[in-house]
């Protein structure tokens, strides 16, 4: 039996490179050449695995159908159910296996293109985040400089005191072309215990971290947790 747990009100559930070529092409080692060769091949065996694939699929759909009408009533029928149940799981184990054998190659294809191109990009990002700061402080100064000045002529005792401190304020800020600035608001929690309630969601990994810690003892961890019912289902395991 496996312990587990729902809401009372609701159920929820990162090689090295050899070489960085021209941007014009890369420089691909004699490993990077051959998992190249290995996607060439799978892709033009390609169209005969999809072939079998479709036979495949068709064989399990209907298995599937007769499946949904089986009903285990005596030692016989279970003992058949656990057979076919055996046999459904080696087939789904070599369907497996064909797929990671055709899918690592291009995984790792992936893995070295994505860690080649990441430095760069991860710069380049760096640069755009610094670059867009700098203007946005820049126009945000200056515009607090504005309100300053004119809170300052507001406060004037005098006109000419208004207007000398108006005689601050420098040209309207502009936004260079080809670019815009919008304020956005960002919600930002500087004391966890004052947020309401609603805003507030249970964590999953920590209830199912204390359940497997404390079923693993053998307690029983009914009613240990406010607002959470724990409950036994059977668990299946097939052995091979």
């Amino acid at each position: 039996m496996h312990w587990l747990w729902c809401e009372e009100h609701q159920q929820n559930e990162r090689d090295d490179i050899a070489c960085l070529g021209a941007m014009d092409g890369f420089e691909f080692n004699k490993k990077e050449q051959g998992m190249s060769k290995n996607i060439v091949q799978y892709t033009e065996a390609w169209p005969a695995t999809a072939k079998g694939l479709e036979t495949e699929r068709r064989a399990n759909e209907a298995a599937l159908v007769e499946v949904r009408s089986l009903v285990v009533n005596d030692e016989h029928s279970s003992a058949f159910v656990a057979e076919t149940l055996r046999d459904a799981k080696e087939s789904w184990r070599i369907l497996e296996d064909k797929r990671k054998e055709i899918v690592k190659p291009l995984n790792d294809e992936v893995k070295m293109v994505n860690s080649a191109f990441k430095p760069a990009l991860f710069a380049l990002e760096q640069v755009e985040h610094l670059l867009k700061k700098r203007i946005a402080d820049y126009i945000q100064e200056r515009e607090a400089a504005t309100r300053a000045v004119l809170a300052a002529a507001a406060a004037a005792k005098t006109s000419e005191e208004a207007t000398a401190a108006l005689a601050e304020v420098s040209a309207p800020v502009t936004v260079p072309a080809g670019m815009s600035m919008r304020m956005a608001w960002k919600a930002c929690i500087v004391n966890e215990d004052r947020v309401p309630r609603e805003f507030c969601s249970p964590d999953p990994r920590k209830i199912d971290a204390w359940l497997r810690s404390m079923t693993a003892e053998g307690n029983d961890p009914s009613g240990m947790i406010s607002g959470v019912e724990f409950r036994q289902e059977p668990v299946m395991s097939v052995r091979r």
